[in-house]
Parts: C-alpha cells; structure tokens; sequence
C-alpha cells in the first residue's frame, strides 16, 4: 500500500495526474491506438479469485478489483502501479463492484448477502443494503439528478433499487 495518501499538494489518490504524457481529462480518443503486444505488469495481491475490475470514472487513472478473498482493492493504473488500499469488511467472496458518477464512493456486492457504499478516499462503509438474497451485480445510476440512486441484481431473480441517502 501506499505509505501517503496525499503528494506533495496535498492532494489525493483520487486526483486525476497531469504528469503521465497522456490527456486522462480528454473526450477525445487519442490519434493513435494500437493493439496489446505484451504483458505489462501483473498486480497481485488477491489470495483468490478476482471477480470484477472496475476503471475509475473519466480518466481510469486507478481502479477497483474485487475478489473471493473477500477484499476490494485500488490499484494504480500508472507510474508504481502499487496497491493504493484495501477494502475489507465483507464476511464472504466479493461478487461486482461500482464506481459513482465521480469516483468518490462505490458499491460492493457480495455473497455475505450485503451490498456496501464506501467512501473511495477514507475506506470507510457509508451504508449497507440487503434484502436477505445474494446480490449478483450492482451499478449506479448515471443521471446527474439521480446519482443516489443503484440497482442490484439478486439470487431471487429481482433487480432492487435502492436510494443511498435513505
């Protein structure tokens, strides 16, 4: 894990980085894309089988993964391309994992029958949701006006929405 979660700014994982050469803040593609050749790195650190990853919103510049371990971890996408945190708190295997519109909170679904908000920056849990079934997936909605809102896919065949400011 990272040993600081501010640079020198003070200023936090969750901040898009300037630095890399690239425009992470662009809605244009770049002019020229090509085609993976070979392995760039391999991130490890999941004792069991990973479920899901998840860029983050925008500029992609971290990400979340998800595994049976029972862990959510954010990873950076470049430079050290380090563990920046572990997520944990779930009893069981981590089915899907959903980042807001913005990046600073996400969802996890797991097979503890809990769904959990988190706080991205803190790793602190925000909210818990169950309806006493397994959630298989989860996202949120990405309208601006409703970006409290998520729905969840469930063992029982429903999809639930939930409001997470009730």
């Amino acid at each position: 894990h990272i040993d600081d979660p501010f640079d020198y700014m003070g200023r936090s994982f969750l901040h898009i980085p300037q630095d890399l050469g690239l425009n992470l803040l662009s809605d244009e593609p770049p002019e020229k894309c090509y085609v993976p050749k070979k392995l760039l790195h391999s991130y490890t650190g999941h004792t069991k089988g990973v479920q899901r990853i998840k860029l983050f919103p925008k500029s992609g510049h971290i990400f979340l993964t998800c595994s049976m371990d029972t862990k959510v971890k954010l990873w950076e996408f470049y430079k050290g391309r380090r563990c920046i945190r572990t997520y944990s708190g779930h009893a069981q295997g981590v089915r899907d994992i959903s980042f807001n519109h913005d990046g600073t909170e996400f969802l996890s679904a797991s097979f503890d029958r809990l769904i959990k908000l988190w706080d991205t920056e803190t790793g602190t849990v925000k909210g818990k949701f169950t309806n006493k079934k397994i959630p298989y997936c989860v996202v949120f909605n990405p309208e601006e006006d409703k970006k409290n809102l998520f729905v969840a896919g469930t063992s029982d065949k429903k999809i639930l929405c939930w409001d997470t400011r009730s």
